[in-house]
């Protein structure tokens, strides 16, 4: 079972470590680059599930590395910057990110934030193709039951493992969006 892979990409080798420690424990495997060029060399050559990129770094800065990035792939990019203002974030945005955390930040918003995008990815985005196409299962199984009242608004939570083997819980109208999204009914 493989962990989800995500590149912290900072110039700041003590952020780096911080978020490294903090992911790590929470089961994800982490690599870091130290400036743009580096994280696209890692790129170039790994899979990632989510890349955490700062902004402001000698060389290529976060925007222009993520419209580096999105040339090649459509993982999700979180920006940590220091830039606050809104149009910081337009430009993060604008870019090809997929969200923006200024720092400071809280660790609990980071990890929130981090599941949350690994989860879409793998649910919405692996390579775009329909589940029986990828050799996952049938993802109306996956989530277990979502009958019984069929209530959208029903607040059971059910559990969702993905091909990676990582568990998440979802209310069911939560799976049937995911349904909607990987072409299965409900």
């Amino acid at each position: 079972m493989e962990e989800p892979e995500i590149l912290i990409v900072d110039d700041n080798p003590e952020i780096r470590e911080v978020a490294m420690v903090l992911l790590q424990g929470e089961g994800f495997t982490v690599g870091e680059a130290g400036d743009g060029k580096e994280a696209l060399d890692k790129i170039e050559h790994g899979a990632y599930d989510l890349i955490l990129l700062d902004v402001m770094m000698p060389g290529l800065n976060g925007y222009q590395t993520c419209m580096e990035i999105r040339k090649k792939s459509n993982v999700p990019i979180l920006f940590l910057s220091a830039r606050t203002q809104v149009e910081d974030k337009i430009m993060g945005f604008s870019s090809g990110g997929d969200d923006y955390l200024p720092k400071p930040f809280s660790y609990q918003e980071l990890i929130s934030r981090v599941k949350a995008l690994v989860r879409r990815y793998h649910v919405y985005h692996i390579s775009g193709q329909r589940p029986e196409d990828t050799g996952r299962k049938n993802v109306q199984r996956s989530f277990g039951s979502v009958s019984g009242s069929r209530n959208c608004m029903e607040k059971r939570k059910r559990d969702f493992s993905d091909r990676y083997g990582v568990f998440y819980s979802l209310y069911p109208y939560e799976a049937q969006k995911a349904d909607f999204f990987c072409g299965t009914p409900v």
